[in-house]
């Protein structure tokens, strides 16, 4: 965790730990205005739990102090699970009148978590996506038991399973660590490009094409959702990031591409006026 998270845990401040995150995907506050659900906060701190272990999974050098972290995790979900919530997310996950019914969800979800720390040398995007499956699956029926959405099922979860994958993307350098081979092979080898070059951008339009094809291929499974609900919503959000990435994979390598405001606004207003309404 950064200082800043520490800090937030100490003082309990859920709010200091969503304005920090926000601050990051300032796009979350045009989801809260299109779906404005009850258990929102609930919404967010799943979805920084989920960052939390997925980073956890990808970006601790060493994969024993990485498992010792999302295991910690494990005992805070069951301290949550028997009433006793520690940590600030929890406590927010806590606040639900339906919290009762997370535990289950949130201990499968590590488990996805400690799955994908174990992956490694992924053949293709799809595969990569088969590889978050579980984490984003458990994500999705804690999510079912909040009310903030209604069934998940196996395509709708491998569409959660690519929209938290590109928030990863958001940060190229952590993501393509050589070390962690989360870069599919397949991409690698049509743009030939090694690991190494892929996190430098030592070859910058070959990195170039093979971000912009990561992006299209993430963007494809996740697909146009056509439910109406917050996690139409979620998942429009991911979409339209994506797409800004295709059209300008070098900002978005170099972290320094901004959130297309007017494209998911547009996104969110589609996803809207699906079938199911704009929220429940």
């Amino acid at each position: 965790m950064t200082a800043t998270r520490d800090q937030a845990g100490a003082a309990g401040g859920f709010e200091v730990w969503r304005a920090e995150w926000l601050a990051a995907r300032p796009e979350w506050r045009l989801l809260e205005v299109f779906h404005p659900v009850a258990c929102m906060p609930a919404v967010c701190a799943l979805e920084m739990l989920a960052q939390e272990w997925i980073d956890a999974a990808i970006a601790i050098r060493e994969p024993e102090v990485a498992r010792r972290k999302l295991t910690w995790w494990l005992d805070e979900v069951a301290e949550l699970g028997a009433g006793r919530a520690r940590h600030p997310l929890t406590c927010a996950l806590a606040a639900d009148p339906r919290a009762g019914e997370l535990a289950s969800p949130l201990v499968r979800a590590i488990g996805g978590a400690l799955a994908l720390l174990e992956a490694e040398s992924i053949a293709s995007t799809a595969g990569l996506v088969d590889a978050a499956v579980p984490l984003a699956s458990a994500l999705g029926e804690a999510g079912v038991a909040l009310g903030a959405w209604g069934a998940v099922d196996g395509r709708n979860g491998s569409a959660l399973a690519g929209a938290l994958l590109a928030d990863l993307v958001r940060d190229w350098p952590r993501f393509s660590r050589p070390e962690r081979g989360l870069v599919p092979l397949a991409l690698l080898a049509r743009h030939d490009v090694d690991r190494a070059a892929a996190q430098s951008g030592r070859e910058a339009a070959a990195c170039d094409a093979l971000l912009a094809d990561l992006a299209r291929e993430l963007g494809v499974l996740i697909g146009s959702p056509h439910r109406g609900d917050l996690l139409a919503g979620r998942l429009a959000l991911a979409r339209a990031w994506l797409d800004a990435v295709t059209r300008d994979p070098r900002a978005a390598r170099e972290g320094r591409l901004a959130a297309p405001r007017f494209r998911m606004l547009w996104s969110l207003w589609r996803a809207g006026r699906s079938p199911g309404g704009a929220g429940r």
